[in-house]
């Protein structure tokens, strides 16, 4: 299972390299699952996009846990169902007309 991991971090430190080239970024945010195995993933896939990375992005960037932990899903779901239910009630308004026929 080691390898596997080793593997995957590796992939993942070359996906990082790719986005740090085609975008430079100043922080890459690491939040949900991958949080939890900071050490042994993402810190080894860290090490892996400075070294493929062009040098000057490479030391530039910041690359850090989310502040929401393994959250970061659950947290942007509830705020979703919070805007389409938001837009509901706000189409659903402008729907109503008075029962006077007023307007």
């Amino acid at each position: 299972s080691q390898e596997v991991i080793a593997r995957a971090a590796h992939y993942f430190g070359v996906g990082l390299a790719n986005v740090l080239n085609a975008l430079n970024p100043e922080r890459i945010v690491i939040g949900g699952g991958l949080s939890k195995d900071w050490d042994e993933f993402v810190e080894p896939a860290a090490r892996i996009a400075r070294e493929q990375a062009f040098p000057l992005h490479a030391s530039r960037v910041e690359i850090v846990p989310s502040a929401l932990g393994d959250d970061n899903g659950l947290r942007g779901g509830l705020f979703l169902a919070q805007q389409i239910v938001s837009d509901a009630r706000r189409s659903a308004r402008s729907r109503l007309t008075p029962l006077d026929g007023t307007v």
